[in-house]
């Protein structure tokens, strides 16, 4: 029987369901043990192929493993593991089994080449090897597994559950929806009695049905040459179709086909039920209509629960991008690093402006989106654009240049971030479809009125152009001027849609003139207002005053993730707090049952005892009630807000953290103190409890290029960035990173072990942030998995991910090693 790994516990390989692109270029492993027979292949096929080395057994299966090649060219004599061994455990792993294995050897005898086939190997290649030969074989088999790898993906991309059998009966193709249709186990899939599996099949279907094995003669499972439907006990009724098939003109099989008609039968039932009586009909109607609420009830309560993990998703390294550029910007850095440090700041702040916008769904759904009407200029709105372009621009020889009408140089009332977005989004597409020429942005006046204007901004680029019927459809969602479009330049087709529902928001519309070769003009026009019509909304700065209560002051930062708690902690130290952290609830209380705190800033969303738990706690202890306790959270709706303060907290910050805010906050909410505490004073309780002492400074001798790395193990380069350009940082979080891991790793192998998905789900969010922070982008796509099963799912899918972790740390370890030249134990 075939096809066995189409089980429902046993995934297909993903590169096995869909035939590689035209452009890829395939990858080919050369394993032997004598370098210079590698050398000979190498030199024929690096010409037309991506070509990898193993000269053992292990290695190569490792490599096969980690990244599986897309065929392998083997030595069969080779010492520890041979190249059949090889085979034979490749063709056993259901992650490599689909990997075409060609054997290159000097043994020309016919039984070897026999064995060697029997194992799972593709062809047989004698030593001393014809170049020619080599090449030819090797193109007709990548082009076999490519045609083998489409009809698999075909087989698996209908809706309909297929069977294939031979005129005896015997199973030769089941796709994957087939075998979850009549709920197949693996253990059967793998066996080659076709009686007991028939009988299997037998055994889930009515009395009044018969379903036999396909006999000799070409009778058919059931049915034959037109549709028949099949009844089974648990209730369903699958629709099933047979169809003889031919080779060569002379019939080699039948195929079988099965639809899943369960709905369709039971919608018929119900209607009749519903016609047969009225009463009946109106009661049927009104628990539909109940069930109708409830799921709604049901489907409004998932989409705030997931706005609130996106928006703590999002959020959480926002306040890192946000919080570590500030801290960079205080270490005094040079005017390039600082004019870098600055765009990192404004973009970032830019983005959690959208953000906080764009988390808010259901004022989105329900039309509520309001502009925010303070004071701005065009002059600073146009600065931002150019400083946030200027480079696209620069890249590309491109000119970009701003016009602002006499008259509009005076404050205006209206909403700069909204403002901003658009002309960034009209900006950017001019760079993006421009190859060379002007790009120049202009405001002027249409209109004056007492209370403001009515002003067009206008986008005028030198690129491709459009045709009248390609600017038709612009500014709907998901349109472009033609399907290519997304292909050559990228893009989702949506932001033009959004700066139209913008520019309406603000009074005006929108529009395009364009001619094909000519270029482009974008336009938009919005109604501002006069800047004296309102108050000021700017935040005032922090006083002195409140600088001097947070001297002195002992505060508890309490949460899960390292790179939060450092930040805050960092944030408040520069002003003279003396710090404590905790990574959960519980931690939180027994340290606040130890020594007092003056103010504790409290995450939500923790494992062991989240934020919420551990404030009716404190609130509900007497010697801890009076405590100050601050919400410091990614998850910035209303409805969070009143949850912290129904649990008893006294006020509400929202991540990324912005400093003044921070400080501000938390000196509201401080009495005020003495003199600033005694500098032995300062650590906090927490560090005292467990020295850590600080990691020697990073050697001045490496250069910032030297940290690039492949992000799948760690590239040290994306931390660099995150950090200000900051050597001694990156260095000190790498080895933090280092450090932790293992004890996490611990941890997810035993909540593994004890079949715990949903303590596997929360060690992997928690975990993720710090991975993606130092720049271990493809363990954080590990965890980000891990991250799913909180809420259960299949064991045997979590063990896959979690095998991966400790290899990929290893590797993570070695590059570190690389970068700074000692062992990391």
């Amino acid at each position: 029987m075939q096809l066995a790994n189409h089980c429902e516990s046993e995934q297909p390989r993903p590169d096995s369901m869909s035939p590689p692109s035209p452009s890829k270029r395939f990858t080919l492993l050369v394993v032997d043990d004598h370098p210079a027979n590698i050398m000979v292949l190498y030199r024929v096929l690096e010409t037309h192929y991506r070509v990898l080395m193993a000269t053992g057994g292990n290695q190569a299966l490792a490599m096969c493993r980690d990244n599986p090649p897309d065929l392998v060219l083997l030595d069969v004599v080779m010492p520890e593991v041979d190249g059949h061994e090889v085979c034979r455990q490749l063709k056993a792993d259901s992650a490599t089994s689909a990997i075409p294995v060609i054997f290159v050897t000097a043994n020309n005898e016919p039984l070897d080449e026999a064995y060697g086939l029997e194992l799972g190997a593709v062809d047989f290649i004698v030593k001393p090897i014809s170049s020619a030969v080599v090449l030819a074989r090797v193109k007709t088999h990548l082009d076999l597994a490519r045609s083998s790898a489409l009809l698999e993906a075909t087989l698996e991309a209908t809706a309909e559950g297929l069977l294939v059998t031979d005129l005896t009966g015997k199973i030769t193709v089941m796709n994957q929806r087939f075998a979850r249709m009549w709920k197949v186990p693996p253990a059967l899939c793998t066996k080659t009695d076709e009686a007991q599996f028939f009988a299997f099949m037998h055994a889930q279907a009515d009395d009044d049905h018969v379903l036999a094995r396909e006999g000799g003669d070409g009778s058919p499972l059931v049915g034959g040459g037109e549709y028949a439907t099949i009844a089974l006990k648990d209730g369903s009724f699958f629709e099933h179709f047979a169809t003889a098939l031919h080779t060569n003109g002379k019939l080699s099989g039948r195929l079988h086909s099965f639809r899943d008609v369960t709905d369709r039968r039971r919608a018929v039932q119900s209607l009749a039920d519903l016609n047969a009586s009225l009463e009946s009909r109106i009661l049927v109607r009104t628990s539909e209509l109940d069930q109708a609420r409830q799921l709604a009830e049901a489907a409004s309560q998932a989409k705030s629960d997931f706005l609130s993990n996106m928006s703590h998703e999002i959020r959480t390294p926002m306040n890192a991008v946000l919080g570590m550029a500030y801290l960079a910007l205080q270490a005094d850095p040079s005017p390039r690093q600082r004019d870098y440090l600055e765009k990192i700041n404004q973009s970032g702040q830019h983005l959690l402006g959208i953000i906080n916008d764009i988390l808010d769904f259901s004022k989105i759904e329900a039309g509520m989106l309001e502009l925010d009407q303070a004071d701005l200029t065009l002059d600073e709105v146009f600065t931002s654009v150019a400083t946030l372009q200027a480079d696209s621009a620069q890249k590309k020889g491109l000119r970009l240049s701003f016009e602002i009408a006499p008259g509009l140089s005076r404050p205006m009332l209206g909403d700069a971030l909204r403002l901003r977005q658009m002309l960034i989004n009209y900006v950017s597409n001019a760079i993006k479809f421009s190859p060379v020429g002007d790009i120049t942005v202009r405001v002027i006046s249409l209109k004056r009125a007492p209370t403001g204007r009515l002003l067009r901004f206008e986008v005028q680029d030198a690129g491709i152009g459009m045709s009248e019927a390609e600017m038709a459809p612009l500014f709907q969602s998901f349109q472009q001027a033609d399907s290519s479009i997304t292909r050559k330049y990228g893009g989702t087709g949506l932001g033009l849609a959004i700066c139209k529902q913008l520019a309406e928001l603000m009074g005006g519309e929108v529009g395009v003139e364009s001619q094909p070769g000519k270029g482009s003009l974008f336009w938009f026009t919005a109604q501002l207002g006069w800047s004296d019509e309102v108050t000021d909304k700017t935040p005032a700065p922090v006083s002195p005053a409140e600088l001097e209560r947070i001297c002195g002051s002992h505060i508890l930062v309490v949460d899960d993730n390292p790179f939060n708690r450092q930040i805050a902690s960092e944030l408040l130290e520069a002003r003279g707090a003396r710090m404590s952290v905790a990574n959960d609830g519980q931690e939180a209380l027994d340290l606040m049952h130890q020594r007092s705190f003056d103010c504790v800033l409290m995450d939500m969303q923790m494992p062991v005892m989240d934020g919420l738990k551990a404030t009716r706690q404190i609130r509900a202890t007497a010697e801890l009630a009076a405590t100050r306790v601050i919400a410091m959270t990614a998850n910035a709706r209303d409805e969070d807000r009143h949850k912290c303060i129904e649990a008893g907290m006294d006020d509400f910050i929202t991540k990324p953290l912005v400093p003044d805010r921070l400080y501000t906050m938390v000196a509201r909410w401080l009495t005020p103190q003495g003199a600033p505490a005694p500098a032995q004073e300062a650590a906090s309780p927490q560090a005292e409890a467990d020295p850590t002492p600080p990691p020697p400074a990073a050697p001045a001798s490496i250069p910032p290029a030297y940290l690039v790395g492949d992000p799948e193990e760690i590239d040290l380069s994306i931390l660099f960035g995150s950090v200000g350009g900051n050597l001694d940082k990156v260095r000190k979080f790498s080895l933090m990173f280092i450090k932790t891991m293992p004890t996490t790793l611990s941890e997810i192998n035993d909540a593994l072990a004890r079949k715990d998905l949903a303590t596997l789900g929360e060690l992997g969010h928690r975990a993720k942030s710090s991975a993606g922070t130092v720049g271990a982008l493809g363990m954080a796509r590990l965890f980000q998995a891990l991250q799913a099963f909180k809420n259960g799912s299949d064991l045997e899918q979590a063990r896959c991910i979690v095998v991966k972790l400790e290899p990929l740390l290893a590797r993570i370890v070695q590059r570190v090693n690389g970068v700074y030249g000692r062992d990391l134990d």
